[in-house]
């Protein structure tokens, strides 16, 4: 599947978890939104990060949005309560 002349890495389901973790919800969160298991929000996001070889959540984002999988602006972020960002 080619997009905009890049290959797409993640499958449509790894991509929703993907913005959902950009948006920092947590695993159980993202089952909830999703309305599938806590242990498939896993799976999404064992496969990501071996698609994208990250080591961590961190480099997950990195690479995503190198790669074009990830748009900063796509990317809402909430306020958190006693946060100053």
């Amino acid at each position: 599947m080619q997009t905009n002349n890049r290959v797409k890495v993640l499958s449509k389901r790894e991509n929703q978890v993907l913005h959902l973790i950009a948006e920092e919800m947590t695993t159980s969160e993202i089952a909830d939104t999703l309305n599938i298991s806590f242990g498939t929000v896993e799976t999404h996001r064992k496969n990501i990060r071996e698609k994208l070889n990250a080591r961590n959540i961190a480099g997950i984002m990195i690479k995503a949005i190198k790669i074009g999988e990830l748009r900063v602006e796509d990317i809402s972020i909430k306020k958190h309560p006693n946060s100053g960002i």
